[in-house]
């Protein structure tokens, strides 16, 4: 059921674009406007000469204003940085320790009043410094100019305008 209503509305819809379609494009008689634009539209509307029904002028004729434009020009300057990366060596101390034997005396009693000394180790830190190297980057700005063109129109009115545009363009 549902394809019918749109079987049909499908028909309607071209029946009314078709009818639309021939009341355009026929002559009505002067009463409707024609889509050929370059001849008379039934004596009511406006030709191609500015004349309105019994042919009087509207607009006056061309001529020469003396105007012209000459393309310009000129640069324009746009600042951009550039980025520059350099390794460097960078220095840092690191604290080491390591432990060494050092020789001590002990006294020792053996028997009343007999002393007697022993030779006796240990170890014992010692603190030293190293030095430590590492690449590291480093970046470096440069400041730059480029120069842009920018193109632009500028009104001239003299009577030797095309002259001069070609000159001044060149």
């Amino acid at each position: 059921m549902k394809k019918i209503y749109l079987f049909v509305s499908l028909f309607v819809c071209c029946l009314f674009a078709s009818a639309s379609a021939q009341d355009w494009s026929g002559d009505q008689g002067g009463q409707g406007y024609s889509q050929d634009w370059s001849g008379d539209q039934g004596g009511q509307g406006y030709s191609q000469d500015y004349s309105y029904g019994g042919g009087q002028q509207c607009a006056p004729a061309e001529k020469p204003m003396n105007d012209c434009y000459c393309l310009y020009c000129r640069y324009v300057p746009q600042n951009y940085n550039k980025w520059h990366c350099e390794y460097v060596p960078q220095y840092s101390y690191k604290k080491c320790c390591r432990y060494i034997p050092q020789q001590y005396q002990k006294t020792c009693c053996r028997m009343v009043p007999q002393y007697y000394n022993v030779a006796c180790t240990r170890q014992v830190p010692e603190y030293y410094y190293t030095c430590q190297t590492k690449q590291v980057p480093k970046y470096r700005c440069e400041k730059c100019c480029k120069w842009i063109p920018q193109y632009y129109y500028k009104h001239v009115s003299e009577p030797t305008c095309g002259d001069r545009c070609v000159e001044s363009c060149r």
